[in-house]
Parts: C-alpha cells; sequence; structure tokens
C-alpha cells in the first residue's frame, strides 16, 4: 500500500474524529469571550494539534483555518490580554468553517 493509500485511509477516521474534537468545544466557544485561560489553552490545543495534521492527511483547507484559529489564541495568551470581540467571531467562526469543510469532505 502507497504512502497515499493510506493516508486515504485514514482520512475518514481522522475526520470523525477531527468533527468530535471540534463539536466537543461548544462549550468552550459559548464562553470565549470571557477570557477563561484554561479554556483558551484547550482551545489552542484542539486548534494547534488539527492544524498540524490536516494538510498530511490531506485537507489543508481545514488545516489553515485551524491555523488562524491558533495563531489568535497563541497571540492573546502571550499578550495576557482579551480576546476582541472581533477575535472571537474568528475563532467560532474557525470552528464552524472547520465543521463545515469536514461535513463536505465527508461527502465527497
Amino acid at each position: 500500500m502507497s504512502f497515499a493509500e493510506k493516508m486515504a485511509a485514514i482520512g475518514p477516521r481522522y475526520l470523525a474524529r477531527t468533527a468530535q474534537r471540534v463539536a466537543d468545544l461548544a462549550p468552550i466557544l459559548d464562553r470565549v469571550d470571557q477570557h477563561v485561560g484554561s479554556d483558551l489553552s484547550d482551545l489552542r490545543f484542539v486548534f494547534h494539534d488539527i492544524a498540524g495534521t490536516a494538510a498530511s492527511i490531506g485537507y489543508p483547507d481545514i488545516g489553515l483555518r485551524a491555523r488562524e484559529a491558533d495563531e489568535i489564541i497563541l497571540g492573546v495568551l502571550r499578550s495576557g490580554g482579551p480576546l476582541t470581540a472581533e477575535e472571537v467571531r474568528s475563532v467560532r467562526g474557525a470552528a464552524s468553517d472547520i465543521t463545515r469543510m469536514i461535513g463536505e469532505a465527508r461527502a465527497e
């Protein structure tokens, strides 16, 4: 089995697992504007992991969107400040976009 074939075989499991991980973030995303440090760290962990793996599994757009959220959260964690309203929308939008992209990839 070639590397490409192995990655194709992993794809459906990866999408299912990633969809569940993003769904599990819903309670945190609901309160992300409250700037709870541990919540932001949890969000960053998931987005960072997706950003680092999605492209290698064959989903670069999912990885790119996750990277955008990861960078926003990292910046906030480093600055110690709260997320701006725009950053809150962007992080929530990233989760929504990733969920949509996973649905589209699963339908293919």
